[in-house]
């Protein structure tokens, strides 16, 4: 039965949230260069060269519509690139940031676990032992057996019982050469000293 402990939610600790809204603004401020960066890219690759043009789609399409000829004031080429280059730098930077933040806020985390898991740990222990005890219980329980098998074979039959205890995938609790039950036990008496 799961203690009574009242732990404390990582959603409701002051530092994660914060944390997080640091995270938040940056992705939407990336969002918005990432944004920017894509409408310019989209406006420099339907750009016509210098000097007349043919109306495209747009213009067509917004000419049946109103009767009159709308052509997109053009801004120099010029403006375009340093904004361009001044975007991606600013991605370079939100993107660099936003691996910090993530990292602090993973680190935020880390913590709150460490602190939830100590709390635990008692409780968990104590779990593990009765875990480890009925483990054991059931090594016994296979050797038991084990010897009514040897019992059987010593009246000159072989042994078929219809369901046994034995499993050959689960081994025995001290069988060196490392069966699942041995390494089961093996761990679980290492972690209870630890």
């Amino acid at each position: 039965m799961p203690s009574k402990l009242t732990l404390s939610k990582l959603a409701e600790n002051p530092v994660f949230i914060e944390e997080r809204k640091n995270l938040d603004e940056l992705n939407v401020a990336l969002f918005k260069v990432r944004t920017r960066i894509a409408e310019i890219e989209l406006i420099r690759s339907t750009m016509q060269p210098e000097g007349p043009r043919e109306p495209d789609v747009h213009d067509a399409l917004a000419f049946a519509s109103t009767g009159k000829l709308h052509r997109q004031a053009a801004v120099p080429v010029s403006d375009q690139l340093e904004e361009l280059a001044t975007l991606r730098t600013h991605e370079r930077s939100l993107r660099q940031a936003i691996d910090r933040q993530t990292a602090r806020l993973q680190q935020v985390e880390s913590e709150h676990r460490v602190k939830v898991l100590k709390e635990l740990t008692p409780e968990h222990k104590a779990l593990m032992r009765r875990y480890l005890d009925a483990l054991i219980a059931l090594d016994a329980m296979v050797e038991e057996e084990a010897g009514l098998v040897r019992l059987v074979e010593a009246a000159g039959v072989e042994a078929r019982f219809p369901e046994t205890i034995s499993c050959n995938n689960l081994g025995r609790a001290n069988d060196t050469a490392g069966s699942y039950l041995f390494y089961r036990v093996r761990d679980i008496k290492a972690y209870l000293a630890s």
